[in-house]
């Protein structure tokens, strides 16, 4: 392995500008409000919730080219950093002839020669407005088989099957796998594991794939660990350059007599034992990246993880009641983290109930995907899988939003942990292109926000990330650590209906959602609902008496005054 600066290919969640007169760029960073509210009663007067819905992989701009040559005059550590608040220089700070000004908090840096006169800070690229994005370290590796690299420097992919469905769930999940094949980096390695009434592991180092299968005991029990039968160097084989090898284990693959209840018998699908036993196999031998992508059609019910379906009947507006088992994907899901790993879960029920309430912890803890179909006739796994896993990836990111003086972060949602030792800073396992986090800002003095127009509300983002980056006709790939900022700037509502005349509909819809989802979880369905419902009222009386004081008699419950706020009953009614 050896350090190398980046390579043309495109770099996850990246596109740089190929010029200096780019056009208008994506952003990360979405406020609810498009007018920061002056202070905390004109923020209550209006009714509406106050936040921002973060897209840390957002395109930098879908209107230029990747210019990775630009990266090369300045490295992510060479960037000046605030000494009080740590934020980073960016163009909404003031410059003197020998010190910059900090946009969020106002206090004075020394400046550095870099940026000492107009002309050279015009052609900066952390300097400009949107997204920008910096390299923190860069390796390249040659061989992935090389043990002296890290498990971050080896990425691997476990497909999972679930071959206790029917012959079209199986050969709809041939397909899917094949698909996947095709999207994710040749450089990637890759393992295939089957589950029905018993778990079996593929060795596709030779054209002809031996199938390893374990048995599950009625108590749960594997007569042998999968690490004694087939360890994980010998399971795991480079994409690229077995491609046919996992290709004809694939094609190989059928629907198990002994599970899919084709002899009269109940179904055994002993998929809490797959999955402790790959997560034994990688933690004796933590040599690599871990992604599982789990492709499943029934319910777990034998051997460790058997759920129970919940009874019929019950109070649908009671508490979230979940199904007897899910303590061990609970306890999966803590191992799963401690190793950095991630898990994806693809559904394609064929039985009524399938276990989704027991296994999305499972998925969320991780940043993984969890895809549901109701049925054969309306899967599109192949093409949702290749669609997914083309798109790009981070991992093992930090996360943090700071904000000017005079409001801050309050709670964040998503699928984010907080730092244990430094207050809004947040873990990030993993997270695609698509990948959105939500937090709610709040005031943190009387005062509310500074009116001194030379610092107008600001906020800044900063993502660190590691990233995987093939080089072009080669199994070789890059290794990338990188960091995104952008820092926004907006202007200050005094009244109420300033800030109506501001709402973005899309991100107040999913701050809503973020939650009524934790209401629900915590005091019931029934609860949350009506939260919601007095949710809408008390905004529509708000926004009425407003109207009112403007001397308009008509009582408007459409919101019709202002446009941008229309669909929201609608969206409201459809939660």
């Amino acid at each position: 392995k050896q350090p190398r600066p980046p390579s043309p290919r495109s770099v996850p969640g990246m596109s740089l500008p190929a010029g200096r007169t780019s056009g208008i760029r994506g952003t990360m960073i979405r406020p609810s409000l498009r007018k920061t509210p002056e202070n905390a009663p004109i923020k209550d007067a209006s009714g509406l919730p106050w936040g921002c819905v973060l897209v840390p992989l957002a395109p930098a701009s879908s209107m230029n080219s990747p210019d990775p040559s630009s990266l090369d005059s300045i490295g992510a550590e060479d960037v000046p950093r605030c000494t009080e608040c740590f934020g980073y220089i960016n163009a909404y700070c003031m410059f003197e002839r020998k010190n910059w000004i900090c946009c969020l908090c106002g206090a004075k840096n020394e400046l550095d020669s870099r940026y000492s006169t107009s002309q050279n800070r015009a052609t900066l690229e952390e300097l400009q407005r949107g997204i920008v994005d910096l390299l923190e370290e860069c390796v390249e590796i040659e061989d992935v088989y090389d043990p002296e690299l890290k498990p971050s420097e080896r990425p691997a992919c476990v497909a999972v099957l679930d071959v206790s469905g029917s012959e079209d769930f199986v050969e709809i999940g041939r397909s899917g796998i094949l698909a996947l094949m095709e999207a994710l980096p040749p450089s990637t390695l890759f393992g295939l594991v089957t589950v029905g009434a018993s778990v079996t592991a593929y060795d596709m180092r030779s054209p002809f794939p031996h199938a390893f299968s374990i048995s599950v005991g009625q108590e749960g029990e594997m007569s042998v660990g999968l690490s004694d039968t087939l360890p994980a160097d010998c399971m795991l084989v480079q994409l690229g350059q077995y491609k046919d090898n996992i290709a004809a284990a694939v094609e190989s693959v059928v629907s198990d007599p002994a599970s899919n209840g084709s002899d009269g018998k109940a179904k055994k699908f002993a998929y809490g034992a797959a999955m402790e036993s790959i997560l034994e196999l990688f933690e004796e031998d933590a040599g690599s990246s871990l992604r599982v992508i789990s492709i499943i059609g029934s319910m777990p019910n034998f051997g460790p993880g058997a759920l129970t379906p919940p009874k019929q009947g019950e109070d649908a507006a009671s508490v979230l009641k979940l199904p007897k088992g899910t303590e061990h994907y609970t306890a999966l899901s803590e191992r799963v983290m401690a190793m950095s790993a991630s898990v994806d879960v693809f559904i394609i029920a064929e039985d009524p109930y399938v276990g989704v309430d027991a296994l999305q912890g499972l998925v969320q803890c991780t940043g993984g995907t969890m895809v549901y179909y109701a049925g054969l006739d309306t899967s599109a796994l192949p093409q949702d899988l290749f669609k997914i896993y083309s798109r790009p990836f981070a991992s093992k990111a930090l996360l943090r939003l700071r904000c000017s003086t005079g409001f801050q972060v309050a709670r964040a949602y998503g699928h984010l942990a907080a730092d244990e030792q430094y207050d809004n800073l947040y873990h990030v396992a993993s997270c695609h292109s698509e990948s959105c986090f939500a937090v709610d800002l709040e005031f943190d003095n009387p005062s509310g926000v500074n009116p001194n127009l030379d610092l107008p509300p600001t906020m800044q983002l900063a993502f660190s990330y590691s990233c995987i980056v093939p080089v072009p006709d080669s199994t070789a790939y890059q290794v990338q650590r990188r960091l995104r900022l952008e820092t926004v700037r907006v202007e200050t509502a005094r009244q109420a209906l300033d800030i109506y005349s501001s709402v973005d509909t899309e991100v107040l819809a999913s701050l809503l959602t973020h939650k009524i989802i934790r209401a629900q979880a915590t005091e019931g369905l029934g609860e949350a609902r009506m939260l919601l419902q007095d949710w809408l009222v008390i905004l529509t009386a708000k926004y009425n008496e407003h109207l009112l004081r403007r001397r308009d008699p008509a009582v408007d419950v459409t919101f019709a005054k202002f446009p941008n706020m229309m669909m929201i009953p609608r969206l409201l009614y459809g939660m």
